[in-house]
């Protein structure tokens, strides 16, 4: 082994444990731990004339520089937001390796190599309807269909460079199913951390911004009603024995208490998400 950092000796070695196989994570987690959020886009199919100036909206052609610009801010992480370009009911642009979330992360790579670059791995952006899932015509959650999607959007970011997936349709069985993906595909050293949601209008102008006008399903099938903070809880140790490296917690500034609950709950890494509303 002439280069024991490299990711192609790193995907080789089984029982890897995701929090100590990468340095880009090691160094995330061992420092002040802050992570900037980018909503990339692209101008030719996205018009964000009406959108917040506020929210961090990147096209590709900006990563180079933002991507420098929070590094010597002593950021070590980004997180990855795609607006997607084509929009259908079988969220076809997530599966397919031209998507804007592949060539962002790449574009995060590129500039800066020891960022740690997380990503989103959901469908909603993808979707005509807004759902995080797939459905039949009539409307029913087809389950198979939409863990082989994830599975696959999952392959192609770790493929990207992408160091943790974070899965955030809160699916039932949706991290064992990436994690079996991802050690299949020789990356036993790629994170997982979903997000554990509570449902809030909060979302609402990240859902404007990826072009999510409406959503068919009812979110609070999926995520956490904050009438019952303490199924967070219930849930945080089920993703853990489902095989969640790190926990992210959201709406962040509204769930201090919660998250202060589930830090004594729980010994993995925990993170807070500000979401765009707040």
């Amino acid at each position: 082994m002439s280069d024991p950092n490299s990711l192609q000796v790193s995907k080789t070695i089984s029982g890897t444990n995701p929090l100590r196989a990468r340095a880009t994570v090691r160094d995330l987690l061992s420092s002040c731990g802050l992570v900037m959020p980018f909503l990339v886009y692209d101008p030719k199919h996205t018009d964000l004339s009406d959108m917040p100036k506020i929210l961090p909206f990147i096209t590709l052609k900006d990563i180079d520089r933002e991507a420098r610009e929070v590094r010597k801010l002593g950021i070590r992480g980004v997180k990855v937001f795609p607006i997607a370009r084509h929009k259908d009911p079988h969220a076809t642009e997530a599966t397919s390796a031209g998507n804007l979330c592949l060539d962002a992360i790449k574009a995060f790579k590129d500039a800066e190599p020891d960022m740690c670059v997380m990503t989103e791995t959901c469908i909603c952006t993808y979707t005509e309807s807004g759902d995080c899932i797939l459905t039949t015509s009539d409307g029913r959650l087809e389950y198979q269909r939409t863990l082989d999607t994830f599975n696959q959007y999952a392959i192609l970011q770790s493929e990207g460079g992408a160091d943790v997936i974070g899965p955030s349709g809160m699916v039932d069985g949706t991290i064992p199913a990436i994690r079996s993906a991802l050690n299949a595909g020789g990356f036993r050293d790629v994170s997982i951390m979903p997000h554990l949601i509570i449902a809030s209008s909060l979302y609402n102008i990240f859902r404007r911004s990826v072009g999510i006008s409406h959503i068919q399903h009812n979110r609070l099938s999926f995520q956490i009603d904050p009438r019952q903070p303490r199924q967070v809880i219930d849930q945080a140790k089920s993703f853990i024995n489902e095989g969640a490296d790190m926990l992210l917690l959201e709406p962040a500034l509204f769930i201090l208490d919660v998250v202060s609950l589930v830090r004594r709950e729980v010994t993995c890494p925990i993170g807070a998400f500000s979401v765009s509303g707040e």
